[in-house]
């Protein structure tokens, strides 16, 4: 886990990014902060290796979303801790509908496709960010923060 060797990009935590978070969403503040340190969790595991957001994840994404509107501290938090911008690249039109071709065409292709890039998200976060990670986004937060779940939260 030489991933989290140095810790020093967790201690970032930019006032104003936490502020519009809690205006966001009906959450504690310690809670959004709690989202927001593992966000900085993905964003350095996104410079190792391929990772992505996944549903099970996705109140990751919408802390990032926040995080990336405040743009100068986001690059601030980019180039300090990881000497470079990491950018936000969403599934492509084309990328959604070959994959819901293939769900049509080839369910079980596409099924296993699904399983396939679930479980080498699982590996990638196991290997660079440990057990404890990995029960809480896939195991914890599916649940606590299911698709429904953020809309309800959201003021």
């Amino acid at each position: 886990m030489e991933l989290l060797s140095n810790k020093s990009f967790l201690e970032f935590l930019p006032e104003d990014v936490i502020y519009r978070l809690v205006k966001t969403f009906k959450m504690e503040e310690s809670e959004i902060i709690e989202l927001f340190h593992e966000t900085k969790k993905f964003l350095a595991l996104s410079t190792v290796g391929n990772a992505y957001i996944i549903s099970d994840i996705e109140i990751l994404d919408e802390v990032w979303h926040t995080f990336i509107k405040f743009v100068s501290q986001y690059q601030d938090f980019c180039m300090r801790f990881f000497w470079e911008m990491i950018i936000h690249t969403p599934t492509s039109k084309k990328e959604y509908e070959e994959f819901e071709k293939l769900k049509i065409e080839n369910p079980e292709e596409a099924k296993n496709k699904s399983l396939d890039t679930y479980l080498k998200l699982v590996e990638l976060v196991y290997d660079n960010l440990g057990h404890d990670t990995v029960v809480k986004w896939f195991k914890k937060y599916p649940v606590k923060y299911s698709k429904k779940r953020i809309l309800e939260l959201r003021k």
